[in-house]
């Protein structure tokens, strides 16, 4: 038979990890509704300046890659 105190801390840890990846979808899920205007928040909520030509979202990729992929996205017309 298994020790109560031992399952017990073991679905703690469980429930720290579930809580964890749920707060990582809540991040994320906003990314899935309108990705671009997710992207205009980050930016404004860090203090960047907002880009104005392509060389500025170019340098806005060095630090957040998946941006590429969202203009590529826009800019065939996806949503």
């Amino acid at each position: 038979m298994k020790n109560p105190q031992v399952v017990l801390q073991q679905k703690e840890i469980d429930l720290i990890r579930v809580r964890k990846e749920v707060d990582a979808l809540r991040t994320v899920l906003p990314l899935l509704d309108d990705p671009m205007q997710c992207v205009q928040e980050i930016i404004s909520s860090r203090g960047m300046a907002q880009p104005t030509d392509d060389n500025g979202m170019a340098e806005l990729e060095l630090y957040f890659p998946f941006i590429k992929n969202l203009r590529m996205k826009n800019a065939a017309g996806g949503t």
